[in-house]
């Protein structure tokens, strides 16, 4: 599998510390059937910033992990494929993101994408 096909774990959060601030202290913004909480950090001079993404798909919408784990999948797929076009590695700025499913049935691969894209368009204008 090639480099451009994987979902490197730079741009993953892994830190509890970072959703407990998500959670505390971020913004959201809303395109159905998915919310998007998001959280713009400072960073030293030094760094060049990857915006992070974490996904919850809740338990008590989806009882199967097998379907709440193909939503992931999906999600995740069309992250991975347009976060460059909207927000690009560069300056000090680092954006902290959580993607929450919403909807009540499993979603189809273009609502997730039209949703996912009208979301980090919305956060490409509010990016300091």
């Amino acid at each position: 599998m090639s480099p451009d096909h994987k979902f490197p774990a730079r741009l993953r959060i892994k830190s509890q510390k970072q959703i407990e601030l998500l959670i505390a202290e971020s913004s959201s913004l809303f395109s159905h059937p998915l919310i998007l909480k998001y959280h713009f950090t400072k960073l030293p001079d030094a760094h060049i910033a990857s915006p992070q993404l974490a996904i919850s798909v809740p338990k008590r919408l989806f009882k199967k992990a097998h379907d709440r784990n193909l939503i992931k999948r999906r999600i995740r797929e069309v992250y991975r494929i347009c976060w460059k076009e909207y927000l690009p590695e560069s300056g000090n700025v680092q954006v902290l993101m959580l993607m929450v499913l919403i909807g009540k049935v499993i979603p189809e691969y273009s609502d997730l994408e039209k949703a996912i894209h009208q979301l980090l368009k919305k956060l490409a204008k509010l990016n300091p």
